[in-house]
Formats: C-alpha cells, sequence, structure tokens
C-alpha cells in the first residue's frame, strides 16, 4: 500500500473556499478521508454543493450553518478527480419589482449576494484524497 493510501484516513486538509471577487473566505471546505465538510465562516440564508466527477452529477442544498457529507451521501462509487462547487446566497433584505422573466407583472424579487467557491479532489475507490482549491 502506497504512503497517500496509508496517510489519507488520517489527514485533513483544510480549504478556504474565496468568493470570485477576491474577499474573505465565506466557507470552509473539509476534504476528510470519508466526508467533505462545508462550514460558512459568515452568515448566508442558503447554500449548495454541486460535485460532478466520473459517472456523477451531484447537487444537493446544505443547511445554511454547514454540513458534513459522507461518501455514501456523495454517492462516490468511481475511482477519479471529481469538481466541486459551493454557493452561498445572502439575502440583502432589499425587494424589487420586477415584470418579466417568467414572473406575473409587479412580482417582487428579493436581492441577494451569490459567492462561489471551487475545488477538486481525488477518490481512489475507497478514501478522498488530494484535496485542492481554486
Amino acid at each position: 500500500m502506497n504512503i497517500t493510501k496509508q496517510l489519507a484516513g488520517c489527514v485533513f486538509a483544510l480549504l478556504s473556499a474565496y468568493s470570485y471577487a477576491g474577499d474573505a473566505p465565506f466557507a470552509t471546505v473539509g476534504v476528510r478521508a470519508t466526508s467533505i465538510e462545508v462550514q460558512p465562516n459568515v452568515s448566508i440564508d442558503a447554500m449548495a454543493i454541486r460535485i460532478s466527477g466520473p459517472n456523477l452529477s451531484f447537487q444537493k442544498p446544505l443547511t445554511p450553518a454547514g454540513e458534513s457529507l459522507s461518501i455514501d451521501q456523495l454517492g462516490l462509487v468511481d475511482a477519479g478527480t471529481y469538481r466541486y462547487e459551493i454557493t452561498g446566497v445572502t439575502f440583502t433584505g432589499e425587494t424589487e419589482r420586477v415584470n418579466g422573466n417568467g414572473r406575473a407583472p409587479g412580482a417582487v424579487l428579493k436581492k441577494s449576494v451569490v459567492e462561489n467557491a471551487s475545488g477538486e479532489f481525488t477518490f481512489d475507490g475507497r478514501v478522498l484524497i488530494s484535496p485542492t482549491t481554486r
């Protein structure tokens, strides 16, 4: 067994998820050997994760307080490199009346700020390894 696999069970990599605007991280992503943990660093109203890789496309809303997802919950089966994207939404408290875009005339739209972060990890068929962020 190679050293990567031996260490994978005890490795915990903290990855800071930054917004594309380059501000402070809005969430911390922890990639463990058997799970991914997402913990927001700021108050948000909604959050979701999207994961894609070999024979998999997975999307799940997360609780705004953070969440841990196991390999089984993620549906990982095939070994390979997987990419994740975390999206956080914060409502500003402002509203705007809008027309069109499939909405009824005079519909009220809640204004929001959306932050995204992404990274990737490798799954060897048993454990998660090699995390990186972008």
